[in-house]
């Protein structure tokens, strides 16, 4: 288990990172990461988790904090999730 903290966006190769865990699933593919990955904003409370070329689970104390993400990138729902999600970000 390794934990990296107090560092900035900036600091980090976000792209190889994620590119790294959708690539877990292939064995030719590089780079590689096996394992689990979770990128925590503690300023927006917010944690991604790319957990393959699949997909990733985004969670958030507020709604307000998803509520951009869904806005301008609601197409990448996933379709069992799309019915609950339109639901929770159209009523108010």
């Amino acid at each position: 288990k390794v934990v990296i903290s107090n560092i900035k966006t900036e600091d980090v190769n976000v792209q190889n990172i994620l590119l790294a865990l959708i690539n877990s699933d292939f064995r030719r593919a590089k780079p590689v990461f096996k394992g689990d990955c979770f990128f925590i904003n503690h300023t927006r409370d917010v944690v991604l988790n790319l957990y393959d070329d699949r997909g990733m689970d985004i969670v958030a104390l507020e709604r307000s904090a998803l509520e951009t993400l869904y806005k301008g990138h609601s197409e990448f729902l996933l379709d069992y999730d799309r019915e609950y999600i339109d639901d929770m970000f159209s009523s108010k």
